[in-house]
């Protein structure tokens, strides 16, 4: 899933299983296992998703473990989906 926000740099999330022969040198990157889902509680003590909400609508990566890529160039966007595309 893509997402761009104002004043912040574009994010792409992807599966785990699909970074894994990304490499280094891609960007940022942030992981967001499944086993963490729910852990954090709002302030009236229920429990909270704890990732960006569109995710939790889609069925392939609501549940599944995450990475979340910092998107800062275009070059470096052409070459995960490149990468992800070869396998």
């Amino acid at each position: 899933m893509f997402e761009k926000a104002p004043n912040v740099a574009a994010q792409l999330w992807l599966r785990a299983e699909h970074t894994r022969h990304l490499g280094k040198g891609l960007g940022e990157t942030r992981s967001y296992p499944a086993h963490a889902l729910y852990t954090e509680k709002d302030e009236k003590g229920r429990p909270i998703y704890g990732r960006h909400a569109a995710l939790k609508a889609m069925r392939d990566m609501a549940n599944a473990d995450l990475v979340k890529l910092e998107i800062e160039w275009i070059g470096q966007l052409e070459r995960v989906i490149g990468a992800i595309l070869d396998t």
